[in-house]
C-alpha cells in the first residue's frame, strides 16, 4: 500500500497495518492515503530527476507526515514525527522533515533549514497547489470538508483606528508563491496546522521546484 519505485525499505506488516488505520480514518477527506500515494508519486519523479541525498529519510517522512491528523490540533507534526520513531525507528532526519510541514507558508526558498530535500519534500507535499484548476478546487472542498469542526471566527466590529497601510494580505509572505488566482475566503477561523490554501501557484517545472526548490 505504501510502496513506490523507489521505496528504500518495506514496511513490517504490523506497522503498515497501522498506518493503514491511520489514513483511513473517516474525518479525512483529503489527508488520507490517496494524498501518500500521490507524495510518493512525486517522490518517485524527483529520485528521477533531482536524487534524494537521504532516501530513508526523505520516504518515511513521506508516510508519516501525516500520519497524525486533527483538523483542531496544533501537535499534529510532531506526534506525526514520534510515530515514525515509535513504529519505524525513524531517524532525527525524519523528524526534522516532519516538523517542517507545520511551516508551511512560513518559510521561503532561502529559509536556512531548506536543503535539497527539505526542499524537494515539502515542494512534493503541496504540489497539489500547482495542480490543474478542478483538481486543486477538489482539494480545496475536501480540505473544507476536514475543517468543519473548526469553530467560526467570532465576528468583531471593524476599529476606526486601524492603520491607513493595514491590508488582509499584510501577512502572507511575498517570496513563497505566485498566485494564480485567489480561493474564496475561508468561512471559519484560521486551522491549527495552517494546512488550508488561500491560492494555487503554477508549476515552473514538470516536477516540485514552485515554492521551495527554485
Amino acid at each position: 500500500m505504501f510502496g513506490c519505485r523507489h521505496a528504500p525499505l518495506a514496511l513490517p506488516p504490523d506497522v503498515e497495518r497501522a498506518l493503514a488505520a491511520a489514513y483511513a480514518e473517516p474525518h479525512r477527506a483529503y489527508h488520507n492515503a490517496a494524498h501518500i500515494a500521490e507524495v510518493l508519486r512525486w517522490y518517485d519523479l524527483v529520485a528521477d530527476e533531482a536524487g534524494w541525498r537521504d532516501l530513508t529519510a526523505v520516504y518515511l517522512a513521506v508516510l508519516f507526515h501525516d500520519a497524525v491528523y486533527d483538523p483542531l490540533a496544533r501537535d499534529n507534526e510532531a506526534r506525526s514525527a514520534d510515530l515514525a520513531v515509535r513504529l519505524a525507528g525513524a531517524p532525527p532526519r525524519t523528524t526534522e522533515l516532519i516538523l517542517l510541514t507545520a511551516r508551511h507558508g512560513a518559510l521561503s526558498p532561502d529559509s536556512p533549514e531548506l536543503d535539497a530535500d527539505a526542499a524537494h519534500f515539502l515542494d512534493c507535499d503541496t504540489a497539489i497547489l500547482g495542480a490543474p484548476p478542478s483538481d486543486f478546487d477538489a482539494y480545496d472542498a475536501a480540505i473544507a470538508l476536514e475543517y468543519r469542526a473548526v469553530p467560526a471566527a467570532p465576528s468583531s466590529p471593524p476599529s476606526s483606528r486601524a492603520p491607513a497601510s493595514s491590508s488582509p494580505r499584510s501577512s502572507t509572505p511575498a517570496s513563497t508563491r505566485r498566485p494564480t488566482r485567489t480561493s474564496p475566503a475561508p468561512s471559519r477561523a484560521t486551522p491549527p496546522d495552517q494546512h488550508r490554501p488561500t491560492r494555487r501557484v503554477t508549476p515552473t517545472a514538470a516536477w516540485p521546484g514552485w515554492c521551495y526548490a527554485v
